[in-house]
């Protein structure tokens, strides 16, 4: 069966982070779950965070491909990771890098992420879905982990090495001069 598939776990809370990477390794085979995109809005703390690294190499593993967000302060002077997961930053329309994301040493890929168009709900109304205009390297990750879903589709035995040197090699390279550094923006035509 051709397609994607889109599986949505949510979370508030390394904790809940924590558990929805062990839901996807619980659930891999029975949904033939390829790729994985979180995001853990609270942060490191001491015991989720190792059990979600933990979780990550278990992923890698299973041949999983993780992304997460860079993150929205506009650092310079690096991201953090967890265990090998994509970690992803914003370009703007101009193709521009994002004023908010940070960057530096382990930001890996660029993708679309300021005023960008999404469908939202109103939880509180439980009106339909209507749209609104977002910004934030959350809306970027997500990306990578298509285009590795996208990938595996051409050939589901490529490892997560061999699809993060496919998306970097693809990639339109955007020069960053505030912290002399290149970074792959996603082609995915390329």
């Amino acid at each position: 069966e051709a397609g994607v598939k889109l599986i949505s776990l949510r979370e508030n809370s390394s904790t809940q982070v924590a558990e929805a990477l062990k839901w996807v390794i619980a659930n891999k085979t029975k949904y033939n779950i390829v790729a994985v995109n979180f995001t853990d809005f609270a942060g490191w703390s001491k015991a989720s965070g190792i059990s979600i690294k933990a979780s990550l190499n278990t992923l890698e593993s299973m041949n999983v491909y993780a992304s997460a967000p860079s993150g929205n302060s506009g650092s310079k002077g690096g991201v953090s990771a967890y265990a090998g997961e994509a970690v992803v930053g914003s370009v703007n329309k101009s193709d521009g890098i994002s004023g908010f994301t940070n960057r530096g040493p382990g930001l890996d890929f660029l993708a679309p992420a300021e005023k960008i168009t999404l469908p939202y709900y109103d939880v509180g109304s439980k009106k339909a879905i209507y749209v609104d205009v977002a910004d934030g390297t959350s809306w970027a990750a997500p990306q990578i982990a298509g285009a590795a879903a996208l990938l595996r589709q051409i050939n589901p035995n490529f490892t997560n090495g061999q699809i993060t040197s496919i998306l970097t090699q693809s990639a339109s390279q955007r020069y960053d001069s505030s912290t002399s550094r290149s970074y792959a923006r996603l082609n995915l035509y390329g």
